[in-house]
């Protein structure tokens, strides 16, 4: 399979090796990537607090520069000058085959150009992190996503194999993500063995995740601002990963 990172004007920028068999491009494309998100916010119950748009997106998400070789994008300013904090890989299909559940993938017809009549078959989003316990990066999954249709064809697990590889580029140590307690087919797939067709991967004991945004976090700031923020270090607050 090859992935296709393209500039916001559709132009191929690069190409990276997904698996030695058949051809599935995979490219950017930000109206796409909204309505991805907008999917995925429906689907757990969250679409009111979607604030995303187009031109956010495109404010915010790296894009590939011209000259960029396929596969080496190892830090924001590879992905090019917009200076964006997150890459977006959408799975496409040819319009054809996408309507045969059955069908294999075939190879591409034209490896230098995106396919023409083609059809989103899910996205996988991310950004870089890093583990001061390890002192390397990594990748946090912020999205997976595949449509319905498209479910249990594998292309889950081939979104996760080229993150994967991304880490093993950047000289990273972990892939990360988090996934809704109630979710239980995904939970059977993420921690599944790799024999049975899962991820494998474990669930991370005894961390809880805190979040501040919107009218909380700007409280916080204001309470700074005003000198009234609490003791935190004499209450012990610390962490690490």
């Amino acid at each position: 399979m090859t992935l296709v990172l393209i500039t916001p004007d559709q132009v191929v920028t690069s190409f990276v090796t997904l698996s030695t068999a058949d051809s599935i491009p995979v490219f950017l494309d930000v109206p796409e990537v909204l309505a991805l998100i907008r999917e995925l916010a429906e689907f757990e119950r969250a679409s009111d607090q979607v604030e995303a748009t187009e031109s956010m997106l495109h404010q915010t998400l790296c894009f590939a520069p011209p000259s960029s070789p396929g596969g080496k994008a190892t830090s924001r300013a590879d992905h090019g000058e917009n200076g964006g904090y997150a890459t977006a890989l959408l799975l496409c299909l040819p319009a054809a085959e996408a309507r045969s559940p059955s069908s294999s993938p075939s190879p591409s017809s034209s490896p230098s150009s995106p396919p023409q009549n083609e059809v989103v078959a899910g996205m996988a989003l991310y950004y870089h992190t890093y583990s001061t316990r390890l002192a390397r990066p990594g990748i946090f999954l912020e999205d997976l996503i595949v449509r319905p249709s498209f479910r249990r064809r594998g292309y889950a697990t081939l979104l996760l194999q080229e993150l994967a590889r991304q880490v093993q580029r950047l000289g990273g140590g972990r892939l990360e993500w988090s996934c809704l307690d109630w979710n239980e087919n995904a939970l059977q797939f993420y921690e599944g063995a790799r024999a049975d067709g899962g991820c494998g991967a474990e669930s991370v004991k005894g961390h809880v995740g805190f979040r501040l945004q919107g009218d909380e976090l700007a409280a916080l700031l204001e309470g700074r601002a005003a000198g009234a923020t609490a003791s935190l270090d004499a209450n012990g607050v610390v962490g690490g990963a």
